[in-house]
């Protein structure tokens, strides 16, 4: 565990052979300094979005296979799609389900693999 981390809370439904309710919440040591540059908050939704971009972050994998995961907390603005559309595109390859929401990312930038639709 990362010295700066107290403790975590895994979502209760998360599995790590699944992707659906992949969230986690970190309870820190001490409390952020906000004044430095490299610090910085990522506001909560109250309720889930519809439209528009959101920043999502974690440690997951940062290379093409899934297998190496970041050191320092990565963070990236997505652009949310609606669900039927995911439904659409990925659902002989993964069930869609309403604890996930779709997001599309730039090119070359994505929280799991470069240039294809990913879920959130």
């Amino acid at each position: 565990m990362p010295r700066f981390l107290k403790s975590y809370m895994v979502d209760p439904p998360y599995y790590f052979s699944e992707i659906n309710y992949d969230a986690c919440k970190v309870y820190l040591k001490s409390k952020l300094d906000l004044r430095k540059k490299e610090v910085s908050a990522i506001p909560l939704c109250k309720k889930e979005p519809k439209r528009g971009t959101c920043v999502i972050s974690g440690w997951g994998a940062t290379d093409r296979n899934g297998q190496v995961g970041a050191d320092v907390l990565q963070k990236l603005s997505v652009r949310i799609v609606p669900r039927a559309q995911c439904k659409n595109i990925y659902s002989s390859a993964i069930e869609i389900t309403d604890a996930m929401i779709c997001a599309i990312s730039t090119p070359g930038r994505s929280a799991c693999k470069p240039e294809i639709l990913t879920f959130y």
